[in-house]
């Protein structure tokens, strides 16, 4: 009787080994995926101006198995393909469907555009093996700010024609500078003339109805040392660009092409780049264009 209990004991302790042993290797290990840090790589959540993009480095080792796609997600929707670069070029495919080396491991260089469309989402990169285990990757990205105007506008010289000499940086028009001329922000400084050569225009601008100026240098302040108009896409942008100007100041020193000038007038901020100077010989019609963002 003993014997017997004992050999029906082991029999089924063999045949629970046996279920167990089976059980664990049904069991398989996925792709191993991360985000590379790098200089302009996110690897965790992060905000965007509208309209930009943000950068992963995805890098991916298969598991048990090798690795077959690759799908980049919105939500729970794929992205478009017009708004994915991968190490640089277009996205070809998304689902990516992966070959050759890339079935063991990868490393891609991946940009997203973000959209406009202010808010947070969250963005999952999932590898899928040939066993169809899935390992998936994620970031959320909150789209945030308030886009710039961007327009175009003509100082000109304040000694020329009546009702010229001031300028709207809200419309880009031209106005005068009188008491009357409130909807102005700056104004051309006109002739010097202590100069002798009659008529010859100071290149100079200043502030007009209570406006304050600073000029923005590159490589000062904290300004970059490659610092364009392009990069400035939101009003805080602006903000925090003003911040990073020099002193302020109500008269300019000359105008040269390629200056950076901020207006701060009743709490609006603006940028101005000088596009052209336009001097004229037999008149007072001499001009500067400007590029402007509010």
């Amino acid at each position: 009787m003993k014997l017997s209990f004992s050999l029906k004991f082991l029999t089924f302790a063999i045949i629970g080994m046996l279920f167990f042993t089976s059980c664990t290797d049904e069991t398989t290990e996925g792709a191993v995926v991360s985000f590379e840090a790098g200089a302009g790589y996110l690897t965790g959540d992060a905000e965007v101006v509208p309209g930009g993009t943000f950068t992963v480095n995805l890098k991916a080792l298969k598991g048990d198995n090798e690795m077959k796609t690759l799908t980049i997600n919105e939500e729970s929707s794929k992205v478009e393909l017009s708004r994915i670069e991968i190490d640089g070029s277009p996205a070809f495919a998304n689902p990516i469907l992966l070959s050759g080396a890339n079935t063991s491991s990868f490393n891609y260089v991946i940009t997203i555009d973000a959209g406009t469309v202010q808010g947070t989402k969250s963005y999952s990169f999932a590898v899928t093996d040939t066993e169809g285990t899935i390992t998936t990757k994620s970031l959320k990205i909150t789209v945030a700010g308030t886009l710039v105007t961007t327009l175009t506008g003509v100082l000109f010289n304040q000694s020329g024609p009546v009702g010229f000499g001031g300028l709207n940086l809200l419309t880009g028009e031209g106005t005068g500078t009188s008491a009357s001329d409130v909807n102005s922000q700056i104004r051309d400084m006109g002739i010097d003339s202590s100069s002798t050569v009659t008529g010859t225009w100071k290149q100079k601008v200043g502030s007009l109805n209570g406006s304050v100026l600073r000029y923005i240098k590159k490589g000062q302040n904290g300004v970059a040392e490659n610092f364009t108009f392009a990069d400035i896409i939101t009003k805080e942008q602006l903000v925090t660009l003003w911040d990073k100007g020099g002193a302020t100041f109500s008269i300019s020193e000359k105008i040269v092409v390629g200056d950076f000038l901020m207006v701060l007038h009743k709490n609006t901020y603006f940028l101005i780049e000088v596009k052209e100077i336009n001097v004229t010989t037999t008149d007072n019609k001499d001009n500067y264009k400007f590029d402007i963002k509010y």
